[in-house]
């Protein structure tokens, strides 16, 4: 895949599951702009009127007005999960201005980064119990984007998972020491179509293996997972 989403957008967002085989994002699309392009072309027009409503908001700068934004769509969705549908389609709106040259890097790396502290602002108010189930959350190593995963933060939290935040993962051989001290239940790890598809298997594939031994549920998010 030739392209970066927008804020390196790491849907879709699979289920919690046992590790899985490599299943490239490229090899149903040619390319995410065309994937774009084609979704963009069948939208209802109260759908674009939405993505649009998103966008202003994210242009603002605000984290506060971002957070105003995201509780009252979690109102009007009635989850975490219906809100965060909504943002990965402005964030993947956002990737296509951004590819058709309607916006400059600067322009979405300002959005991108208000919406994550506004994503922030609201994980912050989340409670869990004490004996909560334990997620942690991580991209593979060299996987600066983690905008996809603050979404997935949000969801499991609103769950009633204790999430540990990492963000950028750490070097395949710790995954080991990670799960023996974490111990998790779930580890959910995330990679965009910037990393090399070779780069993410070998993760993937070591991954997979501690899990295994750990008997740890893995979640694969993003277009490059």
């Amino acid at each position: 895949m030739g392209s970066m989403s927008a804020g390196g957008s790491l849907l879709p967002f699979r289920s919690p599951r046992k590790a899985t085989a490599n299943f490239p994002f490229s090899s149903c699309y040619k390319s995410v702009t065309e994937l774009r392009r084609l979704i963009a072309a069948g939208r209802p027009r109260e759908a674009n009127e939405l993505l649009a409503d998103w966008l202003r908001v994210m242009r603002t700068g605000d984290p506060g007005q971002v957070k105003s934004a995201l509780l009252t769509a979690r109102e009007k969705c009635g989850s975490w999960a219906g809100v965060a549908d909504e943002v990965a389609s402005a964030i993947a709106e956002l990737g296509r201005e951004w590819e058709a040259g309607k916006c400059q890097v600067f322009e979405e790396h300002a959005s991108t980064e208000t919406l994550r502290r506004g994503i922030t602002l609201c994980g912050a108010g989340l409670q869990c119990a004490p004996d909560a189930r334990r997620a942690v959350l991580f991209t593979v190593e060299g996987e600066r984007h983690t905008l996809g995963l603050s979404l997935a933060e949000l969801v499991l939290g609103e769950a009633g998972w204790r999430c540990f935040w990492l963000g950028e993962g750490p070097p395949s051989d710790e995954l080991r020491s990670l799960v023996e001290k974490i111990g998790p239940d779930l580890v959910v790890v995330s990679a965009s179509s910037v990393t090399p598809t070779k780069a993410v298997a070998r993760y993937q594939a070591e991954l997979s293996r501690i899990a295994t031994i750990g008997n740890v549920e893995v979640v694969l998010a993003g277009d490059g997972a």
